[in-house]
């Protein structure tokens, strides 16, 4: 025990790990061209304990079929492929066992032949490389970009040969090889989808981090290229591929940098493409609590109230450029109002913004008695912000022009003061 204690002192640790016995010195193979060969090798601990780990190989043409595990006696199950190499050739490697035991190495050696002498060589069929693509993509590729695989067509398809050289006229690609399959009716084209869309980030005021889930509908190939229009978010990865999904999502994130953000709502977007479809990731984040020029929010509540009446406004914009029609302005619009009013009765917000809804239905009395009521209990210097809402109603309620003039010269006046506000830059496109 002392000798122990002192070799802690000293530095020196004594760690009980399994000590892992391959059933070989070096995986030694011959076979001939174009084929693959399916072999295996034993994993067994010396002390009959259990242990856990990793199997890699450096080589593209050997791969481990079974890629973890665990217990105290594992066979690792392994495939190499010929495809398009040639009599003679000699492919060296190593397999790296990783483990509790630690790191070891296993060497590989693999002679090429003419016709190969053993008896779990097998020759590569259509079928095969299809049934391969959909276990073992990277595997498949090898064979795909090879110099054989053209005379394999040639055999089995010859109506896929002109289209296996057309994809591969401007370099080989594992797009390529994605477009292949496809066109021969193998398999659907990879798509893909956002586990979320619409995020609402509420009162920001530090710099932030989001990370959003990525879905794919179907095994192969896909390149998802991503980038933004949005100053104040920074991606951390422009590209994604097949190898950074696990199973069928991957995750996709970016940075807002709050010192770009302007307070108010500002609206993010994030364009993924793929080889065949554009998605947009949307969302918006609304800063808080600003100053002079900003959305004076007090409370979530008066956020929810402020975002909405912004919608609202957005949609008669949509409405007024003709992007959407009539029936889906109002739809969308009197969605609004109906939240507004389960939620928030005792808003100003609401207040005018029920009064909007009136005007736009032919209910000029019942929105004139509801501004009336406003202007008498508020005052521009209250909230710059509702009061810009206010004169945006009266443009539509008032009949005479020199009425609506002099409305618009004290909006005018105000959005001066006020450049940096959402509601301000909303409404004065139609002031």
């Amino acid at each position: 025990m002392q000798s122990y204690i002192e070799g802690l002192a000293k530095g020196t640790f004594i760690y009980d790990c399994p000590r892992i016995i391959m059933d070989t010195d070096c995986v030694e193979i011959s076979m001939g061209v174009d084929s693959v060969y399916k072999g295996s090798f034993r994993l067994n601990v010396s002390d009959d304990r259990k242990a856990s780990g990793y199997v890699y190989s450096d080589s593209h043409r050997m791969v481990c079929l079974t890629r973890e595990f665990s217990g105290n006696s594992v066979q690792i199950s392994y495939e190499f492929n010929s495809f398009g190499m040639q009599p003679g050739s000699v492919c060296c490697g190593r397999f790296l066992v990783v483990s509790n035991g630690g790191e070891q190495e296993l060497p590989i050696k693999v002679l090429i032949t003419e016709t190969g002498d053993n008896e779990e060589t097998e020759r590569v069929t259509l079928d095969g490389f299809v049934k391969k693509a959909s276990e073992d993509w990277y595997g498949a590729y090898s064979i795909f970009s090879s110099e054989k695989f053209a005379k394999l067509l040639k055999n089995e398809n010859p109506g896929m040969l002109s289209c296996y050289r057309a994809l591969s006229a401007d370099g080989m690609s594992m797009q390529c090889m994605e477009e292949f399959l496809t066109g021969m009716g193998e398999k659907d084209r990879v798509d893909f989808e956002f586990c979320e869309n619409g995020e609402i980030f509420h009162n920001v005021g530090e710099s932030f981090k989001h990370t959003v889930k990525i879905k794919k509908n179907e095994w192969g190939y896909i390149r998802l290229v991503i980038t933004t229009d949005s100053d104040f978010i920074t991606i951390q990865k422009n590209v994604l591929t097949t190898e950074d999904f696990v199973g069928s999502t991957c995750e996709m994130m970016f940075f807002v940098e709050a010192s770009r953000l302007h307070y108010g709502i500002n609206y993010g977007r994030i364009r993924v493409r793929s080889a065949s479809d554009t998605k947009e990731y949307l969302f918006k984040v609304i800063k808080g609590q600003g100053g002079e020029g900003g959305l004076k929010l007090k409370s979530i509540k008066d956020l929810e109230i402020g975002h909405n009446v912004c919608e609202c406004i957005e949609q008669y914009s949509l409405y007024m450029m003709g992007r959407i029609n009539e029936r889906e302005w109002a739809q969308e619009t009197f969605e609004k109002l109906a939240y507004l009013s389960s939620e928030f009765p005792e808003s100003k917000w609401f207040a005018l913004s029920k009064a909007m809804g009136f005007a736009y239905s032919g209910r000029t009395e019942e929105a004139l008695a509801i501004t009336e009521d406003f202007k008498n209990s508020n005052e521009p210097s209250d909230n710059s912000d509702l009061w810009a809402f206010y004169l945006y109603l009266m443009t539509l309620l008032e009949k005479e022009e020199y009425i609506i003039d002099r409305i618009k010269t004290e909006f005018n006046e105000l959005f001066k003061k006020n450049k940096e506000s959402l509601v301000f830059n909303l409404i004065s496109p139609h002031m």
